[in-house]
């Protein structure tokens, strides 16, 4: 059954202050001619709200998408948060902008808001595309039901089934008494960094949220809703060794060399770290007499009949849980200390994205949807093998609220000149998320 009811007040300790917090355990829906499986007149004035926006959401597609914003376009991404701001401020929303501290460089994110005594939900989108000014994106257009363009999927899609849901609830009066928290990143892209720090205004806000939808879109090759995403962490891997003649590799004197001993640890974490959800790629690396990593990529000196010195690979790790992650750092440690003759290796790791693990409060966010989808069109709405999908914002607002991904419209193709969006999915994306919101409301005291 699912895991959502009213929100108990309780008493923050150490303070007078109420606060509320969603209570997760499992409940029983409220029955009757209205309840979660039965299309209510309500349900019914939404849906043909969305649908008869059809239109009007394909004209805002078009107009986010010849906008360019990529992410350090800043006059870019600055005009579609405008071209939000016109859209919310249209349904009752109050908007300002925040501009973390780290945010250099970039246009900052745009919120939107509503006050009211329901539950508070927190939507969350970005503004900002991989595709920078010159960039190599094709212009907006469309054929045979499928919209292209730089940007159409990752995530103006997304942003437009979005407002397409509030845009019908607003016509439906259901946004009246609402608490509606809308987050537009700017930077989601190419983050500022210490990314912890840009993304703490996520964080920030899901703590005064009960419930978080987030629009990336959905795969086409693997659809569904996304309840978990691995978090990502980068390693580096550094070997030295004394060098020499080749003729005395691998003697007493020498020792085995950087090359050796790093292709011993590079096939252990091939064999050894071998588990579902976890992940360890070679992005890339070199070996020689001496190596400069540079910006502009890795410079490398070296000779055929010479020993060499030193070795660097990086890549990164991808992981379920943040036990799964602390388990995997500790066995290719231990694997880096094990060492052959001669040579010393270090291994280091830099957190970038924490999981969004797959909680049982995501689950029952996934179950309401499912749902509220069988009910309006019969199609279910399984969870998706985090394996399958890369990082989002999403993985910032797990562990503190319930919240569920995948949101957006199908398509493919993104980051790329042959980004796709399925036309004919916005309107059902939409009326799903539309539904789920009126939901919750209702289901709160």
């Amino acid at each position: 059954m699912l895991g959502l009811s009213c929100r108990p007040a309780v008493v923050d300790e150490g303070t007078d202050e109420t606060v509320e917090r969603v209570d997760q355990s499992p409940v029983t829906p409220p029955e009757g001619p209205e309840s979660i499986l039965h299309l209510s007149q309500q349900d019914q004035e939404i849906s043909l709200a969305v649908a008869l926006g059809e239109e009007w959401g394909q004209a805002l597609l078009k107009e986010l998408v010849e906008q360019n914003s990529g992410t350090l376009n800043i006059e870019g991404v600055t005009k579609v948060g405008a071209i939000l701001e016109r859209e919310l401020t249209s349904m009752g929303f109050e908007t300002h902008w925040e501009h973390p501290e780290v945010n250099e460089r970039r246009a900052g994110h745009l919120i939107a808001h509503r006050s009211g005594s329901s539950y508070r939900i927190l939507m969350v989108v970005h503004m900002d595309t991989v595709f920078e000014t010159g960039a190599d994106g094709s212009a907006f257009s469309i054929e045979d039901g499928i919209a292209r363009g730089p940007g159409v999927h990752d995530m103006k899609g997304g942003i437009v089934v979005a407002l397409s849901a509030l845009r019908a609830l607003h016509h439906a009066g259901e946004l009246e008494g609402s608490s509606i928290t809308f987050i537009a990143i700017g930077d989601e892209e190419s983050p500022a960094q210490p990314l912890e720090l840009d993304r703490k205004i996520l964080r920030d806000y899901a703590e005064q949220s009960d419930y978080a939808l987030v629009f990336e879109g959905r795969d086409d090759t693997h659809p569904g809703i996304v309840t978990g995403r691995r978090g990502i962490s980068s390693w580096e891997l550094f070997v030295t060794s004394g060098g020499g003649h080749s003729s005395r590799i691998l003697t007493s004197e020498l020792g085995a060399g950087s090359a050796y001993e790093s292709a011993r640890i590079i096939n252990m974490l091939r064999t050894e770290l071998v588990e579902p959800g976890l992940t360890v790629n070679i992005g890339y690396g070199a070996v020689g007499s001496q190596i400069s990593d540079q910006q502009s990529g890795i410079v490398v000196q070296g000779k055929l009949n010479r020993v060499p010195e030193q070795a660097l690979y990086k890549g990164d790790l991808r992981y379920t849980t943040f036990v799964q992650r602390d388990d995997a750092q500790k066995r290719m440690q231990a694997i880096v200390e094990v060492g052959l003759l001669g040579t010393v290796a270090d291994i280091r790791f830099m957190d970038l994205y924490p999981p969004m693990e797959a909680t049982p409060g995501n689950e029952n966010l996934r179950d309401l949807m499912e749902q509220v989808s069988l009910m309006l069109t019969e199609e279910a709405q399984p969870a998706v093998d985090p394996i399958y999908r890369g990082a989002s914002d999403a993985c910032f607002i797990s562990g503190t609220i319930p919240v569920i991904d995948g949101l957006g419209p199908s398509g493919g193709g993104d980051h790329s000149r042959e980004e796709y969006v399925d036309l004919s999915s916005i309107t059902p994306s939409a009326t799903r998320t539309a539904v789920l919101i009126s939901r919750i409301f209702a289901m709160g005291c």
